[in-house]
């Protein structure tokens, strides 16, 4: 039992000893095994405010914001991150705030602005350029899709130990104008209208449109404003080109306005391979009016080296390869395309009592003119009566 007891003491003493010596240097010893956790990179956090001229449209063409909608941030070159709305807005005002990444942000003069994107820039290339092609023609697919806007905001704060920024506000501006178009003819399904721009090629599917009836197209201009010239084109379905279409010359334009315009549709295909007829006659005011009266082979007024009196070959065809309605509220016929691509698009010719004949380029064995006679739908000579005075329908001459 002693010997027991005299064991268990020598332990207790022997512990109180290695206690008492291991003082001071046991905690160094501590101190210098306890790893360090890294800082690595950090946040920054920055807070932005938008002025009025920002975000996208409503169908009322008003500015808005939605908390989903995403700002890239860049830095330099280099994307450092995005901002978000704090909360939706629908005046155009909005806070923006979110985190950048780490770099060495200065309010210096030359390294002290934020580049902010938005609509575009998220594959980190500063150069990309926005993309206006593929639009349907309503406001709410330019909104979501090709409202693109950049704002450039000084720094003018940094604080390092917070990880914050502080800049002026930011008012973004529009990349650019809204046209609100019109085409005199209608556009049918699969018909693209393609805008010649200045700087690209805007490409828009604005689905079937009677005539008059308006679709909305975002215009690429890139500088503050500038005058500008856009030539339109029509391809359907088929590749085909139905219409002859001016474009606008030389219109002062701007970025971030809406602008309005009428194409005017001058000429119709209505058959693959046919010619261009013109929508109303030379000297009309209207696809309705008969407008002027020419002998034959006399000088056409209006008729310049882009058209031509149509032949008779032409004339047989028209017949042949439309579909032929008689208008009696109109007095006149429509002829209506029935192949693929052209099915719909027309042209109105009037039927006037007094003159009932349109003139042909063409000339029979006897030399005498031949002329579209409405009543029978024939082409045929007409008795050598070249001095005779009727309409003309002219074609294009491509």
């Amino acid at each position: 039992m002693k010997k027991h007891l005299f064991f268990w003491a020598s332990l207790l003493v022997a512990g109180l000893a290695l206690t008492a010596c291991g003082g001071d240097d046991a905690d160094d010893f501590s101190d210098k095994t306890t790893p360090v956790k890294p800082v690595g990179k950090q946040k920054w956090t920055v807070t932005v405010g938008a002025g009025v001229m920002t975000r996208g449209l409503n169908d009322d063409l008003t500015p808005n914001w939605s908390t989903d909608d995403e700002v890239y941030v860049y830095y330099g070159n280099t994307l450092v991150g995005t901002l978000k709305p704090t909360a939706a807005s629908n005046s155009g005002s909005v806070t923006l705030t979110g985190e950048l990444d780490e770099a060495d942000y200065s309010t210096e003069s030359g390294s002290n602005t934020l580049n902010l994107r938005y609509k575009y820039g998220a594959s980190g290339n500063f150069n990309e350029t926005p993309n206006y092609s593929g639009q349907n023609g309503t406001i709410a697919d330019i909104a979501e899709n090709y409202d693109y806007m950049n704002a450039t905001v000084t720094i003018k704060n940094v604080d390092n130990t917070a990880k914050t920024l502080t800049t002026d506000p930011a008012t973004f501006q529009n990349l650019q104008s809204i046209f609100e178009l019109t085409f005199t003819e209608p556009l049918l399904e699969g018909d693209e209208v393609m805008i010649s721009c200045p700087s690209t090629d805007v490409h828009v599917t604005p689905g079937v449109k009677a005539a008059n009836e308006s679709f909305y197209v975002a215009i690429p201009l890139y500088a503050e404003s500038s005058k500008t010239s856009l030539d339109f084109y029509v391809t359907s379905s088929n590749s085909k080109s139905p219409y002859i279409l001016p474009g606008i010359e030389n219109k002062m334009m701007q970025n971030g306005k809406k602008y309005t315009a009428t194409i005017k549709v001058e000429a119709v295909q209505l058959w693959d391979g046919g010619p261009w007829w013109a929508v109303k006659n030379i000297g009309a005011s209207d696809k309705y009016d008969e407008g002027s009266l020419f002998a034959w082979g006399g000088e056409y007024v209006g008729l310049g080296s882009s058209w031509r009196l149509p032949t008779a070959n032409e004339f047989d065809n028209l017949i042949a390869k439309t579909t032929y309605t008689w208008d009696s509220s109109k007095s006149g016929y429509t002829f209506t395309g029935n192949s693929t691509g052209y099915v719909g698009r027309s042209i109105f010719m009037l039927r006037s009592p007094q003159h009932p004949d349109y003139w042909s380029s063409t000339e029979d064995d006897e030399e005498c003119a031949m002329a579209l006679y409405l009543v029978e739908y024939a082409v045929e000579p007409e008795s050598c009566g070249k001095n005779q005075t009727n309409p003309i329908r002219p074609v294009w001459s491509n």
